[in-house]
């Protein structure tokens, strides 16, 4: 099932996905805002196509119903898209894969916010987030294999040694009379 963007309600709401998403985007708008009706449809679709719950979350904040979320953010024009990672606004550096007039960064280059309708930008954005979302997926998931590897390992480890110890204590002398023991020179 494909997701949407997560509509935000409350302050706690959107507090809360910060906490338990490591990536966010976050569109801010208005109703009475056309560039943001424009942009609001792909925006949909990126959510749709790139959401890995837990790792890359897409919101969305009305300015009016919920104004101190973007006040808080300092968010003055709209459509903005804010990045949050970690549960912190944080620039990212996404190596120049978003870039131009709408793109707000800081003096190394990292980006902070897209400001406009710039399709080109978001889908950029998006698909970055998602690459890094799913790397940290398969970074995880050999994580878990290792250790469980290791586990088994551990299991196995004892099982050997207590096995070779006992093979150890139960060695016996040789017998003339079974054909699978081995004899010494003087046994003929």
């Amino acid at each position: 099932m494909a997701a949407s963007p997560i509509a935000i309600t409350s302050t706690e709401q959107f507090d809360e996905l910060l906490k338990s998403t490591k990536y966010v985007v976050v569109d801010f708008w208005a109703e009475w805002c056309p560039p943001c009706k424009a942009i609001g449809p792909m925006f949909g679709k990126l959510a749709a196509s790139n959401t890995i719950p837990g790792k890359l979350a897409f919101a969305k904040v009305d300015l009016e119903e919920t104004p101190d979320i973007p006040e808080r953010y300092e968010v003055a024009s709209i459509p903005a898209f804010l990045i949050f990672s970690g549960g912190e606004l944080k620039p990212l550096d996404l190596g120049g894969k978003v870039k131009g007039p709408a793109v707000q960064t800081t003096e190394d280059g990292k980006v902070k916010r897209i400001v406009g309708a710039d399709p080109r930008n978001l889908m950029a954005l998006a698909g970055e987030l998602a690459k890094w979302a799913k790397e940290d997926d398969a970074a995880a998931a050999a994580e878990g294999e290792a250790a469980t590897e290791e586990k088994k390992e551990d299991k196995e480890a004892p099982a050997a040694a207590t096995t070779t110890e006992s093979a150890e204590e139960k060695k016996e002398e040789p017998k003339k009379d079974d054909p699978n023991s081995l004899f010494t020179g003087e046994d003929f």
